[in-house]
């Protein structure tokens, strides 16, 4: 996914291969976050733990930068 990401954005763009890992106080000025979360922990077909689940943090990351 990285490679096609990265084929696909202007040179110079930084790609974080995980939000939850930068640090936000060197972290470059953000215009817009393009992220995703698994379903599952939404789903009806899941435990529908929702934002209990460990997998959904990549959502608090996104808000909270």
């Amino acid at each position: 996914m990285r490679r096609h990401l990265a084929a696909n954005v202007d040179e110079g763009v930084i790609i974080y291969d995980d939000l939850l890992a930068r640090d936000p106080a060197v972290t470059p000025a953000v215009d817009v976050y393009v992220a995703g979360f698994p379903c599952q922990p939404f789903s009806s077909a899941g435990l529908q733990a929702g934002f209990d689940d460990a997998r959904s943090t990549v959502f608090g990351g996104c808000i909270a930068y």
